[in-house]
């Protein structure tokens, strides 16, 4: 005890009380109360020494993992469905007479009876004399097959036909010009302010990225979502670049929201282009007209 009195540099009338907390698998030595050096410097009180607080982990750290269990799955299935399609459009093929008019006198009967018209493509086909217009309307089926009927009325209108959907490929066409340089540069180049700032700040301008570093890093993020879709870059500037693409309506959405962060700042995008799908010789079977149900004899039923 008195060789541990030298060694700490106690007096004869301090008795030390130790304490021993456990630390992370080791054992830390601290004192409750303090104590004076009895060194002839006679330096001030010091006290003691606590080690620093445990850090908190993060809350996704802490978490339990979810188990995956059979409940969990049908409780999934059943109150966490996948959205259903609310879509209302319909598509209309109408093969005209190729003359001046045709297309205002259409696009005027349709808007007559309140139609909203979403995309219409007119472009000639293989027989010069006639047009392909393909018309994607909003409405429910009752305004369409009435808007069907009165278009087949018009002289200039040879036939009309709606398509299914699913009987068919639909494409459109979309072109973007998306903005090269990051958002945080345009923004802080409309602010003379904080430019100036930046300009006399030496530690940061030493730190920053060079600007043009910055737009070929956002220019290759956009070419590579691009490329993902099955599109290409096809003009680049020193601060915007046109994107384009063909594909299905709804992945030409998906494809605009993904590039938005970006800056868009031009979009032209086209209507929908379609052709009916081709049929097999086999298929010809599997297409008849299925008979008319027959009366069924209830005797002839089991028991239910």
């Amino acid at each position: 005890m008195v060789k541990m009195r030298n060694l700490l540099g106690l007096t004869k009338k301090q008795s030390p009380q130790f304490l021993i907390q456990p630390f992370l698998g080791r054992s830390i030595v601290s004192t409750s109360t303090r104590y004076t050096s009895s060194d002839n410097s006679g330096s001030s009180n010091a006290g003691a020494t606590r080690p620093p607080p445990r850090p908190k982990l993060p809350s996704y750290l802490t978490k339990s993992p979810t188990v995956h269990s059979i409940q969990s799955a049908v409780n999934n299935l059943l109150y966490n469905p996948l959205p259903r399609s609310t879509s209302t459009s319909h598509i209309l093929q109408v093969l005209v007479t190729n003359e001046p008019g045709v297309l205002s006198r259409i696009s005027g009967l349709l808007a007559a009876r309140s139609i909203n018209i979403d995309s219409l493509v007119v472009a000639a086909t293989e027989i010069p004399e006639l047009s392909r217009m393909t018309i994607v309307i909003q409405g429910s089926k009752e305004i369409v097959a009435q808007a069907k009927a009165q278009v087949e009325d018009l002289v200039p209108v040879w036939g009309a036909m709606e398509i299914d959907e699913k009987a068919a490929i639909s494409r459109e066409m979309c072109m973007m010009r998306v903005s090269t340089i990051p958002l945080q540069e345009q923004q802080g180049s409309h602010d003379p302010g904080e430019s100036n700032q930046a300009a006399t700040d030496e530690n940061t301008a030493e730190t920053q990225v060079p600007p043009i570093i910055t737009s070929h890093l956002q220019l290759q993020a956009i070419q590579n979502i691009t490329t993902m879709f099955s599109g290409r870059v096809v003009d680049v500037t020193h601060d915007s670049c046109i994107v384009s693409i063909c594909a299905k309506p709804k992945r030409i959405r998906a494809f605009v929201q993904l590039l938005k962060p970006f800056g868009v700042l031009e979009v032209a995008n086209s209507g929908a282009m379609v052709m009916t799908r081709g049929t097999w010789p086999d298929d010809s079977s599997k297409t008849e007209e299925p008979e008319e149900d027959e009366e069924v004899d209830l005797a002839s039923l089991p028991p239910s």
